[in-house]
């Protein structure tokens, strides 16, 4: 699986970078701080689960266009949101949530990310040893 993580934060981007590095899962993971730096990626390895930062869904108007091909020529892509806050997850992911398999909180990022691969593969072997809390959707 081909991971590509989509946020402009420069240290959880590192820190994401470096749990995702840990998962038997991924053959390879790609990080962009940009909508328009992430193009340049795809075409290095095509994705089959993008992590995209909600900040870069609602400030660059073109990646809801790009993600909807991605999707169309790959059913099988997986685009999972990751939200800072809870409490802003409603009013700002109603544009976005055709488009997405789920969201993740940055501040649960290592459960989350080990849900979504336990949940995508049926059986209890994500990343590391963490507990199984489920994605939050």
């Amino acid at each position: 699986m081909h991971l590509l993580i989509i946020d402009p934060h420069d240290i959880f981007r590192r820190s994401a970078y470096n749990y995702a590095l840990q998962c038997r899962d991924f053959r390879s993971v790609e990080v962009a701080a940009s909508y328009d730096e992430s193009l340049l990626l795809k075409a290095q390895h095509l994705p089959d689960l993008i992590l995209i930062d909600v900040i870069v869904f609602s400030t660059d108007p073109g990646i809801i266009n790009t993600l909807e091909k991605l999707k169309h020529s790959n059913p099988k892509l997986d685009v999972l949101a990751l939200m800072l806050f809870k409490e802003k997850c409603l009013e700002r992911c109603q544009f976005m949530l055709p488009l997405v398999s789920g969201i993740i909180f940055k501040e649960n990022f290592t459960e989350g990310l080990t849900d979504y691969l336990a949940a995508k593969h049926s059986i209890n072997r994500g990343c590391s040893n963490r507990p199984f809390k489920g994605v939050d959707q």
